[in-house]
């Protein structure tokens, strides 16, 4: 049997990226799955979130002020 834990955190150090190691860990020890798969999605390249946001990055700035025109612009 097969088992995939997937963390949803876009941030490199996250909780959920620990808990799934944990589990993963744990599952592992009690040979439960012959097979486990981890993916940390913060180790892709989804853009889902740049911590830039809170940084005033210069591409955020761009992003919101895109963004905000095209709201006005409905």
């Amino acid at each position: 049997m097969k088992l995939s834990i997937i963390t949803g955190s876009h941030r490199q150090i996250s909780q959920s990226a620990k808990v799934g190691n944990y589990i993963k860990q744990y599952i592992e020890t009690k040979k439960l799955f012959d097979e486990i798969y981890f993916l940390n999605l913060a180790h892709t390249e989804i853009p889902f979130w740049d911590e830039g946001v809170w940084n005033n990055d210069e591409n955020w700035k761009k992003i919101a002020e895109t963004s905000l025109k095209s709201a006005r612009d409905l």
